[in-house]
């Protein structure tokens, strides 16, 4: 699912990097301005400014996706380039993941939770990264970067709209998302590890 929600806003991005008003501006700086709204983002929520936090949010994952746009088509892709995006996103993903945690935590099984969502998150990273180690690809894509972000942000939003309607505890939405990172990214790391050995003992 998540997979085509990316194929379709591809037409999208690709709109909104040709914008005038990007052209005052590098790829390299975009990427810079993601992580500021990211931070601000994680500053909004723990806040409980869930609003802002949302907005914050969705201006940084745009500015996640355009830059790299942007540098494809002004032909100004580096190796660089590519790196400082990767730095960034991983500073930006700890400041969301810990702004996350500081939210939801209410009592040690939530503490559990929010480690094993960071611990599966991080594994299937570290699965996908020894795939390419070997020059292998593994055919189960799911809970990626872009994936996990969908979810928090989604989580984040759905605070946005509880807290709107005077719920009790708006912030249940964040901690389902938090619940489903938790096993869908453990899962995925499973499946990963599982098709990675299979792989390695195929062509070892």
């Amino acid at each position: 699912m998540f997979t085509r929600m990316s194929r379709w806003g591809s037409p999208i991005v690709l709109a909104i990097a040709k914008l005038p008003i990007l052209s005052l501006a590098s790829p390299n700086t975009i990427t810079v301005f993601g992580f500021i709204f990211s931070l601000g983002a994680g500053i909004s929520l723990v806040a409980r400014a869930y609003g802002c936090a949302t907005l914050l949010l969705l201006l940084s994952y745009l500015c996640d996706v355009v830059d790299g746009a942007l540098a494809r088509q002004r032909r100004l892709t580096s190796s660089a380039g590519t790196v400082l995006d990767s730095l960034v996103d991983r500073y930006a993903d700890f400041v969301m993941g810990l702004a996350v945690c500081l939210t939801v935590i209410d009592g040690a099984i939530w503490m559990v939770i929010c480690c094993l969502s960071i611990f599966g998150s991080l594994m299937v990273s570290y699965t996908s990264a020894q795939a390419r180690l070997f020059g292998l690809v593994i055919p189960f894509s799911w809970m990626k970067r872009f994936d996990r972000s969908v979810i928090v942000f989604f989580g984040i939003s759905g605070c946005f709209l509880a807290d709107s309607l005077s719920l009790s505890d708006p912030r249940m939405p964040m901690k389902v998302a938090i619940l489903f990172l938790a096993l869908g990214t453990n899962v995925s790391a499973l499946i990963r590890s599982h098709s990675l050995f299979k792989s390695l003992k195929i062509q070892s």
